[in-house]
């Protein structure tokens, strides 16, 4: 409560009369005291405000603060060659022979409920070489998706999915299958 003039003035000649002005008056001027510096921490938000160059229509500039992108894969593999798990071994190159299944792993490091992958399989100019197969992940955190259909010699290009986020990429090569050595037949 903020006192001016006539109303302070009344409120001392009272206080006068019962012989308690000294603590009155301490006791007003701590709340007054305390209520200014109250007052100025609201207004500044509790931190100290560094003021910028003024921005568009005289507005203040703010510091922007970057937001850490979420981490959905721990890692992931595309060959040919897979271990006793199941998985993609290692990577194992970008370039495969014809006729050889290509393979993509992914190491989640979230499964939520609810969450579906994928495999989006394309030549270099964006047509699809193989359907997506989704996949419901139900809490599970490796997933291995093959190239169910075998390209021809070309490039290529695979995106893994973690719902719909993009989590793993690879740009590959398929190359003309050797010739074998040895008698023909």
């Amino acid at each position: 409560m903020a006192l001016y003039g006539a109303e302070r003035a009344t409120i001392i000649c009272m206080l006068r009369r019962w012989n308690t002005l000294p603590l009155i008056v301490v006791s007003i001027t701590v709340s007054i005291t305390v209520s200014v510096s109250v007052s100025l921490v609201a207004c500044r938000g509790g931190k100290s405000q560094k003021a910028g160059p003024a921005g568009p229509k005289g507005g203040i500039n703010r510091e922007l603060v970057p937001i850490e992108e979420p981490i959905f894969v721990d890692h992931s593999a595309l060959g040919t060659k897979l271990n006793q798990g199941g998985n993609v071994a290692a990577t194992q190159g970008l370039t495969f022979e014809q006729g050889e299944r290509i393979y993509l792993t992914m190491w989640l490091q979230l499964s939520p409920s609810g969450l579906e992958t994928r495999a989006h399989w394309t030549d270099t100019s964006g047509h699809e070489i193989a359907p997506d197969a989704p996949k419901k992940m139900n809490g599970e955190k490796i997933v291995t998706f093959p190239l169910s259909k075998l390209p021809g010699p070309g490039k290529y290009h695979v995106i893994g999915y973690w719902g719909g986020n993009i989590a793993a990429e690879y740009d590959f090569e398929v190359t003309a299958k050797k010739g074998k050595k040895g008698r023909p037949r």
